[in-house]
């Protein structure tokens, strides 16, 4: 077996389309959500821009010792969530596809990083923020020719 066929960061940076599963039956809903991996170039810069601005502030600090709050640590997460997340699309009930999700009945919502970003960040969706973060961290999808 060549090593580059286990090599993820090609697929990472492509991305792929995560199928929502419903929080209680783990059934999917008919909406994707399509995001980059962890070995993708998109995660490693948002990840050392972070790192960055975390050595400016232990720089500030007295004796170089700076510890992100949990909020500081939670927005990290979700700029991270957010930056890794392209696009999303819903399936409607008469099979056709549309590249916006139905919020709220007749609501329906186009991507933005900024609706991402609500979704992600309200508490009453934290299983879709799961979801997306485990799926994002799981490497055996982003192998070359992963299904």
């Amino acid at each position: 077996m060549a090593l580059s066929s286990l090599n993820t960061a090609a697929a990472a940076d492509a991305g792929r389309p995560i199928e929502l599963l419903h929080p209680s039956t783990q059934v999917p809903i008919g909406i994707r959500f399509f995001v980059l991996g962890t070995d993708s170039q998109e995660f490693r810069r948002i990840t050392r821009k972070q790192q960055a601005e975390l050595l400016e502030k232990q720089k500030k600090t007295r004796r170089g010792m700076y510890m992100p709050t949990p909020e500081e640590r939670e927005e990290n997460e979700l700029t991270l969530l957010v930056g890794l997340t392209k696009g999303w699309e819903e399936t409607t009930s008469d099979g056709s596809v549309r590249n916006e999700i139905e919020l709220n009945p007749g609501e329906f919502v186009p991507f933005t990083p900024e609706a991402v970003k609500k979704i992600y960040a309200d508490i009453g969706f934290s299983w879709i923020r799961e979801q997306i973060d485990s799926e994002i961290g799981d490497r055996r999808d982003f192998l070359p020719n992963a299904k």
